[in-house]
């Protein structure tokens, strides 16, 4: 297990595809030099997936969710958004998609076609939760490390949306 953490760190997910963690930051930081060249917001979405809470162990260690909720979630990632697009995973229930040039309204109907989507194909035989949240570059951070971390407050301190809940309730 140790070694699949290390890879979210590093260039790409073994088990997805999908880019890591070292490789998104990378990417925030080229996409403020380029927002800041041309002028351009872009938005940064986190998705964080997890077993409904009636699940969850007395004592608090997350359960795992199914690999193939994983593989769902990260083709519907790489499907629903852009080439230009990053789509990442970065750590194991938690995944990223950078979207460049792309303002918020336009962020949060990529989210929600994600989310949809994702409820629509699982069906009930895998139940989970979801927290969402999405942040705006330049309009609310300074620099890639501040717009990561805002995402990530407001990603933690969301409502989870269970996967049979039609209700969106995007943080953010």
């Amino acid at each position: 297990m140790a070694f699949r953490a290390k890879s979210h760190e590093q260039g790409r997910d073994e088990a997805t595809g999908l880019s890591g963690v070292r490789q998104l930051i990378a990417e925030l930081e080229k996409e403020v030099a380029r927002s800041n060249r041309y002028g351009r917001p872009f938005c940064l979405i986190l998705f964080h997936l997890t077993a409904p809470t009636w699940l969850v162990p007395v004592d608090g260690d997350e359960v795992v969710i199914p690999v193939s909720l994983v593989n769902q979630f990260s083709q519907l990632l790489l499907s629903l958004t852009r080439d230009t697009d990053i789509a990442a995973r970065t750590h194991t229930n938690e995944f990223a998609a950078l979207l460049t040039e792309t303002e918020r309204h336009g962020a949060m109907v990529v989210a929600t076609r994600i989310i949809m989507a994702l409820g629509e194909g699982t069906g009930s035989a895998q139940e989970f939760e979801m927290r969402c949240a999405i942040a705006e570059y330049p309009g609310e951070a300074g620099n890639a490390r501040e717009l990561w971390h805002i995402t990530r407050v407001r990603m933690l301190k969301s409502q989870p949306m269970r996967s049979q809940s039609a209700k969106l309730n995007l943080a953010g």
